[in-house]
């Protein structure tokens, strides 16, 4: 699904000054160790959505400056709310994957913008917060086009 392509009511409640609607972010953890993804939420409350529980947790994404050396990335940062998130997180070997998801709160079963395949890497903590980098790995590892768009491979640009 691409950014761009968003219901009216997502755009209008996105850019309003104010409005009774909202849009909340979703999070999805998977990993090949757990029996089950985590769903958190920053809503201020619980949000069911299609048919899954995502749970308050207070979170924060802040992009890193680009480089063209690496992949994308951003700082993500989760509150710390319960022991047992740095314990699932301790006990992967690789990194999990985030679905970055938001929807209205009017309608959280649609899925107005999606964002997918990212890896939580570098995962640190304390008392308070857990972090860690966002990263879209997989886009340095895609086949690259090895032509030049010349008039001799590509007559009909010219």
């Amino acid at each position: 699904m691409s950014p761009r392509d968003v219901s009216l009511a997502f755009r209008q409640a996105f850019n309003a000054q104010s409005t009774e609607e909202g849009v909340i972010c979703l999070v999805t953890i998977t990993h090949p160790d757990l029996q089950l993804a985590l769903y958190l939420t920053n809503a201020g409350t619980n949000v069911e959505s299609r048919g899954n529980t995502y749970l308050f947790c207070p979170f924060e994404a802040e992009i890193v400056e680009e480089s063209p050396d690496r992949p994308p990335q951003a700082k993500f940062r989760l509150a710390n709310v319960d022991r047992r998130l740095v314990g699932v997180l301790r006990s992967f070997s690789a990194p999990c994957s985030i679905t970055v998801e938001l929807v209205r709160i009017s309608d959280p079963n649609t899925v107005e913008a999606a964002w997918t395949d990212f890896l939580l890497k570098e995962v640190q903590y304390d008392a308070i917060v857990i972090e860690g980098v966002l990263t879209l790995e997989g886009i340095f590892r895609e086949p690259e086009i090895s032509w030049t768009f010349s008039p001799s491979y590509f007559p009909g640009l010219f």
